[in-house]
């Protein structure tokens, strides 16, 4: 195992390199930022959407997101790809 782990930088080198330029990118556009701050703020942040879907317009916006979803669901995908195209 630890061979192997030796031996991966070397042979990985090409996709450790991508790797590194996505946390790169994550990292310049903030995103990892947000990612810590919602892992710091986890329980806090879960309390929040918890309480705001016990509101009536929370319940509507989820009864409204499963319909919609369903609506989706049941598009050929081809239509849709037109569809987007023709606008």
């Amino acid at each position: 195992m630890i061979s192997r782990l030796e031996k991966a930088p070397a042979e990985h080198a090409e996709a450790l390199l991508a790797g590194l330029e996505v946390l790169q990118g994550l990292h310049d556009q903030g995103v990892l930022e947000i990612l810590r701050g919602v892992l710091e703020g986890g329980n806090k942040i879960l309390e929040i959407v918890v309480e705001a879907a016990k509101t009536p317009e929370g319940i509507r916006a989820i009864r409204n997101l499963v319909i919609l979803s369903k609506i989706l669901g049941s598009i050929d995908p081809e239509l849709l790809k037109r569809l987007t195209q023709a606008f």
